[in-house]
């Protein structure tokens, strides 16, 4: 199985940080294009600009640390705006192969991403999503889990990409 894009949603929160150098590292691996995305819901854009910010402001910093920490990578995009961001991402998901996300963390301050849960994200994008601790910034893949259906579709999926995946100890 390979991928040819890999979408990371960013905030300013300490989380980010480690979620775009993995994603980062999966592009890599799969010569993939890295997609990061951020967004700021209506309500969260009027309380900065109640702090006399503009709210694209925060918008522009997210972009910033993307383009940082996506090490010069010519193979990037970046996406945002201000609008609800689980039902943002889930639209921008279309374009991925896989979304990289973290589990929630209750120790973290809340950003946008905090409000992005794993199992309502999955169902709604319909995308191949990995759901990584906040705090790892690599994927090494020596036990991984697969949610799935008791269905014959469901274990013809996870049949195919068990034996064509790149997270073994040779990919």
């Amino acid at each position: 199985m390979s991928y040819a894009s890999v979408m990371v949603p960013v905030d300013l929160g300490p989380a980010a940080v480690p979620r775009i150098k993995l994603a980062g590292g999966l592009a890599g691996r799969f010569g993939a294009v890295l997609i990061g995305v951020a967004a700021l819901s209506v309500v969260e854009a009027q309380l900065i600009e109640d702090d006399g910010r503009p709210a694209g402001e925060s918008l522009i910093e997210a972009e910033a640390v993307f383009q940082r920490l996506a090490g010069g990578r010519s193979r990037v995009e970046w996406r945002s705006a201000i609008s609800e961001p689980s039902s943002f991402l889930a639209e921008q998901a279309r374009a991925a192969d896989l979304v990289v996300v973290n589990r929630p963390d209750p120790t973290i301050a809340r950003g946008w991403t905090s409000t992005v849960a794993p199992g309502a994200f999955l169902l709604a994008s319909g995308r191949p999503v990995l759901v990584t601790p906040p705090h790892v910034d690599t994927l090494s893949a020596r036990c991984i889990i697969v949610g799935w259906k008791d269905t014959r579709e469901a274990r013809r999926a996870v049949r195919d990409s068990l034996s064509n995946s790149h997270f073994g100890p040779e990919g």
